[in-house]
């Protein structure tokens, strides 16, 4: 491998301008210089994420104390994972559409997946449905606000070929959800966190109150934001 591997060297070339620096993306510069060592590809780690989040969102399901706690921690793993598998392809300059598509469908479609499950898991836990529609605000709020950080992403980019202009519009759009996660944490390292402690009290499925009511709100504000204000008459 042409680029010499160091932690130094993994910061410089995967910090980028407006990342939400967070504890698990942190620690993934760490856990990539074994696995860059070790030659692993972006696709395999991609594709470990996936089944470890799918895997805890079946442990959810089940609403039980002691697998409430495995799945955090296996979710917590899978988040990790998916930090990685950004850090080894940009250090290897290695890109694949297949590989990004594969990251986004997870996002967009994984995450709600194992948003409803933890809400499933609640009604178990409690006998009381208000955690499915809980669940299921939360999901929604999450869908909406990511379909219109794309809409927003792909607006801004129209008639835009050059790469630098493409990178000053990722960098500024994510300087953007840097502040508002500042005031309202609601990236989704903050959901897992979240999860991680409450699990222990066997209380996981209160977390979604609080995002519930934070996902619907920042989709409401981008909306009400970029139609007042961004958006050109």
């Amino acid at each position: 491998m042409s680029e010499e591997i160091s932690l130094k060297k993994i910061k410089e070339i995967c910090i980028r301008p407006g990342y939400h620096l967070c504890w698990f993306r942190k620690l993934s510069f760490y856990v990539t210089i074994p696995l860059l060592y070790l030659k692993i590809r972006p696709t395999q780690v991609t594709v470990a994420s996936i089944i470890l989040g799918f895997l805890a969102a079946i442990l959810f399901f089940q609403g039980t104390y002691l697998l409430s706690i495995i799945a955090a921690i296996v979710l917590c793993i899978s988040t990790l994972l998916d930090h990685i598998d950004g850090n080894i392809a940009r250090f290897q300059k290695v890109t694949s559409d297949k590989d990004y598509f594969l990251d986004e469908t997870y996002n967009i479609y994984g995450v709600p997946i194992i948003i409803s499950m933890i809400g499933l898991g609640g009604y178990k836990i409690t006998g009381d449905w208000i955690w499915i529609l809980v669940g299921a605000l939360a999901t929604y709020g999450f869908l909406v606000r990511e379909a219109l950080t794309q809409l927003i992403y792909v607006k801004e980019l129209k008639g835009k070929k050059d790469a630098k202009n493409i990178l000053a519009i990722g960098a500024t759009i994510s300087k953007k959800s840097l502040i508002i996660n500042k005031i309202f944490p609601s990236h989704y390292d903050h959901f897992c966190y979240g999860i991680l402690v409450f699990s222990w009290f066997n209380k996981t499925y209160l977390v979604l109150l609080y995002f519930a009511i934070v996902y619907n709100l920042l989709w409401i504000g981008k909306v009400a934001y970029n139609y007042l204000f961004a958006l050109k008459k």
